[in-house]
């Protein structure tokens, strides 16, 4: 806003409609967390009072100086903090200041690790969405014993504050 102050969210609903449930008079449908919880004993998540879920909802905002730099946030559960680190190394390492070539760059991810929601279902798979990654790449990496599993899945929110004022996002 006019006084430097900026904020990020993550939207989740952690399904396609959530708990479907809508808050009363507001038409907000609310999420699902709780499907993150385990009814196995020997779970990390095993359900049991005043325990709370698992989270990978982080919404960011890098600094630089003490002043906010940029703001990232995305949905995507595990994913989450694989896809914004990505993209943040695009933009501050590898000099993409364009939030949307940033944001487009080849993404990776390992998908889901045990112990989470879906126990693993997906053992030695990464993700990869579609883009510059060599067919010497998933050769290697096939050979190594990983299953590729491509995604177009590329829902991200990333924004630039540079020192002038400008927004770019």
């Amino acid at each position: 806003d006019k006084y430097g102050n900026v904020a990020t969210s993550t939207h989740s609903l952690c399904n396609v409609y959530g708990s479907n449930c809508v808050a009363e008079g507001t038409g907000i449908l609310l999420n699902n967390r709780m499907c993150y919880f385990d009814l196995d004993e020997a779970s990390p998540n095993h359900l049991v009072p005043r325990k709370r879920t698992m989270q990978t909802i982080t919404p960011s905002i890098g600094l630089k100086d003490g002043k906010p730099a940029f703001v990232v946030g995305t949905p995507g559960a595990d994913n989450q903090e694989q896809a914004k680190l990505q993209v943040i190394l695009n933009a501050v390492v590898y000099g993409l200041i364009d939030p949307q070539v940033a944001i487009e760059g080849t993404r990776f991810a390992t998908q889901h690790p045990a112990g989470l929601m879906n126990k693993n279902q997906y053992p030695k798979t990464i993700g990869l969405e579609a883009g510059d990654v060599s067919d010497e790449t998933i050769l290697k990496l096939e050979e190594m014993g990983y299953n590729i599993n491509w995604t177009t899945d590329r829902c991200i929110g990333f924004a630039w504050i540079f020192e002038n004022g400008y927004k770019w996002g």
